[in-house]
């Protein structure tokens, strides 16, 4: 038994670098499958559609037009969609934001009047009534 046991250990260390580059390169591919997976039964949308949406979008947040490029939240692009009902139904995308466009109208739980009210406020902010603002110090001459 103890030959055994000293066997599958010896070929447990032979092949460790050969799973651990199968398990990288697996779990890459399983990582895009389950995106894929996930837009399709949250959205209804699949790759092609997605890719048609961004195209449509010039790959860019269809409030800021950020640019998607892949670095970090910001430059990846996030879903949006109806949240009325709980959770997202097939067929609900409105679109494609940035993470801070998307979490922006999150806040403002989809209500278009917290939204003009927002808009509103910084137009006309009630302390400028009271304090109007100081105006800006020009630290460096700008060239004439």
């Amino acid at each position: 038994m103890a030959d055994k046991s000293a066997y599958f250990h010896e070929h447990y260390i032979r092949t460790k670098d050969k799973r651990r580059a199968r398990k990288k390169v697996t779990s890459k591919y399983a990582a895009a499958r389950r995106r894929e997976t996930d837009l399709l039964w949250r959205y209804g949308l699949g790759p092609e559609q997605l890719n048609q949406l961004l195209a449509a979008q010039g790959n860019a947040c269809a409030i800021c037009r950020h640019v998607f490029d892949g670095e970090g939240k910001q430059g990846t692009p996030h879903i949006d969609h109806l949240h009325d009902r709980g959770k997202a139904r097939i067929g609900t995308v409105r679109g494609i934001l940035c993470n801070n466009c998307n979490r922006s109208l999150g806040g403002f739980k989809d209500n278009p009047e917290a939204l003009r009210a927002a808009i509103e406020y910084l137009a006309n902010p009630p302390a400028y009534a009271l304090f109007p603002p100081k105006p800006q110090l020009k630290l460096f001459e700008e060239p004439a």
